[in-house]
């Protein structure tokens, strides 16, 4: 039975789960081990591990170069995450059961950096180079310092969602729609 957004999922693998009907953020790299849980509900974000200087970020969709971020870093929300750290960056709000993914720069560089809103069934594949050559990621609150020559690539998890359907009132929309209208 689903109460307040939360639904059974199935991870490849692994027993049945119940996890929110929203979407996560998987992160691989070939270059590096992320754990036993290299999951996202919010967002994933890229900065320098020093956090003193500008960082440049090349962004891949689906195998196609998209561009190259000049700024102090990159989010990569899901709708869930869309009203957390990439709102406070000038992202958009999306709602949970929208399916997308939310690329927001951090206090961009070049002023043709704008927020972007994709499917969440892209994958995206992203490069950093700075002098420091490390690079920080954070999954949530999880974070990992890397080698700036390594390429990480995000994905939607693989969860996937029971047939139930919520009723009306507890519609993930509705849910976001309630507590915006609350604060």
């Amino acid at each position: 039975q689903a109460e307040d957004g939360i639904r059974d999922y199935k991870v490849t693998g692994v027993q049945t789960c119940a996890l929110p009907i929203w979407s996560f953020i998987q992160i691989k790299s070939e270059d590096f081990d992320f754990g036993d849980f290299p999951f996202a509900l919010n967002e994933v974000t890229i900065n320098n591990a020093t956090r003193n200087e500008m960082i440049k970020i090349n962004a891949s969709v689906n195998k196609t170069f998209l561009s190259s971020y000049w700024a102090d870093g990159l989010i990569v929300a899901t709708p869930t995450g869309s009203t957390a750290y990439s709102l406070s960056c000038g992202g958009p709000i999306v709602t949970p059961n929208s399916n997308n993914f939310i690329l927001t720069p951090i206090s961009a560089h070049n002023l043709t950096a704008r927020p972007l809103v994709i499917g969440d069934a892209s994958s995206v594949k992203l490069k950093a180079e700075c002098r420091s050559g490390q690079i920080q990621i954070t999954l949530d609150s999880t974070q990992y310092v890397l080698d700036s020559t390594a390429e990480i690539t995000l994905n939607r998890a693989p969860f996937e969602r029971s047939e139930e359907h919520t009723s009306e009132l507890q519609s993930p929309c509705n849910l976001v729609c309630r507590l915006l209208l609350e604060k």
